[in-house]
């Protein structure tokens, strides 16, 4: 499916979301710990908030193979995050609609884990370091593949893939802030790196390397952003990750061995545009759209079992033992519309301190001096001049605020 249907129905929904009515940011309800969408802030969530999110995800799969028809793809995921301590968060999340199978919908996954940082983050900091690890089973049974590259629950998928039954994964996380530094900049970049990795030893072959890296606009209602992403196969060389897998027994009970391989650009790779939209009772409403961005090299699926044509037209993957092509036929693009509240808030220093900021930055148009309006109208409905008596020179902030101190320091010495 081409990537301007996607772009098409991203439009509709940002110009949906934009049309909500917004309230006036005076105490913006936010999540300390938020981050893009693949990639993850080395920040936690405040100590006894609670956030909950629902997301739902959409795209058409355009599957190469001969006489299939495009299908569209709808999934349902929720998640949580808990301040546990500071500096520590409890996890959660599950794909409740998964790929339907036979007509019937399928549970996806159930899932938790631990998000820790360090703890200097009761105030706006630069620099951020943490730290997530997260198990998760899948219980998914069936999805749509291609090639024979799936057992059951376990293979490659439109999303990439799939492991059935436990997997555990770990990210190092790093952020900067650069609002911390530059009141006049809230620029955040995040850049996350870890591993995914299955408990079952069969599958442990299909390992895979987690990296992401994001920077966006993070304001006071609006946040805008863009990030890369990439799921790889662990590689020791920087040739093609090699597989021979025996996928399946024929009818006579032999079993059936595929050969193929998967380079460096055929791992799921995505370009994502993402923006949020803040409203004074917690609400958040996020949009993103992931672009795919691998890219086939050498043989591709079109081949299918005939041996003859690819060692004919690729005799160097022959030569490698290559007996199966391979072609990154994952979705071309997402559609993701995520909704998360504040169950339970309290807020931190730190996003206390970015909403003042936030706020100060804001440019403001000019203002009137309504006592000063209305007594010079009653100046001119008597007659007077108006410059006869001039209107006082309006106080600055300084002012004020010795006025203020002032008015406290003779309040007390009445006592």
């Amino acid at each position: 499916m081409h990537i301007k249907h996607g772009m098409w129905t991203a439009a509709a929904l940002g110009l949906l979301i934009a049309a909500l009515p917004l309230k006036a940011q005076e105490a913006m309800l936010r999540n300390r710990g938020e981050g893009f969408y693949y990639s993850q802030s080395a920040n936690t969530t405040g100590s006894g908030n609670l956030w909950a999110g629902a997301r739902a995800m959409g795209f058409i799969w355009d599957d190469p193979a001969k006489g299939k028809s495009l299908m569209p793809k709808l999934f349902l995921d929720v998640n949580g995050e808990w301040g546990v301590l500071n500096y520590l968060s409890l996890l959660a999340d599950s794909r409740i609609v998964s790929y339907p199978w036979n007509r019937r919908p399928q549970f996806g996954t159930l899932g938790g884990g631990l998000k820790a940082t360090l703890p200097n983050n009761k105030d706006l900091r630069f620099l951020g370091l943490g730290a997530q690890v997260r198990c998760y089973y899948s219980f998914l049974q069936s999805f749509p593949s291609l090639a024979g590259y799936r057992i059951g629950g376990t293979g490659f998928s439109p999303e990439g893939f799939i492991y059935h039954g436990g997997v555990f994964e770990w990210k190092l996380l790093y952020d900067q802030d650069y609002i911390a530094l530059y009141s006049w900049l809230p620029v955040k970049l995040m850049v996350n790196g870890g591993m995914r990795i299955p408990f079952d030893p069969a599958y442990v072959h299909y390992s895979q390397y987690l990296l992401s890296v994001g920077a966006g606009y993070v304001g006071s209602m609006v946040d805008a952003f863009a990030e890369f992403s990439f799921e790889g196969f662990m590689n020791r060389t920087t040739r093609p990750k090699f597989f021979p897998m025996t996928w399946f027994t024929d009818d006579k009970g032999v079993p059936a061995t595929k050969y193929w391989e998967v380079a460096f650009t055929e791992n799921p790779m995505f370009l994502t545009l993402g923006g949020r939209l803040r409203y004074s009772d917690g609400l958040i409403l996020s949009l993103y759209v992931p672009l795919l961005l691998s890219v086939n090299q050498g043989s591709d699926i079109t081949y299918g079992g005939d041996w003859y044509r690819l060692q004919h037209d690729f005799p160097d993957e022959w030569a490698r033992g290559v007996r199966d092509p391979f072609d990154p036929w994952y979705a071309r693009w997402k559609v993701v519309a995520e909704a998360s509240v504040a169950v339970m808030y309290r807020q931190t220093g730190a996003e206390m301190r970015r909403s003042f900021l936030l706020m100060k930055g804001r440019k403001r148009g000019p203002t009137i001096d309504i006592d000063r309006k209305i007594k010079a109208l009653e100046l001119q409905g008597q007659g007077a001049d108006s410059t006869a008596a001039p209107a006082p020179e309006e106080k600055s902030d300084q002012q004020r605020l010795e006025e203020i101190q002032k008015r406290r320091e003779e309040l007390k010495k009445g006592q």
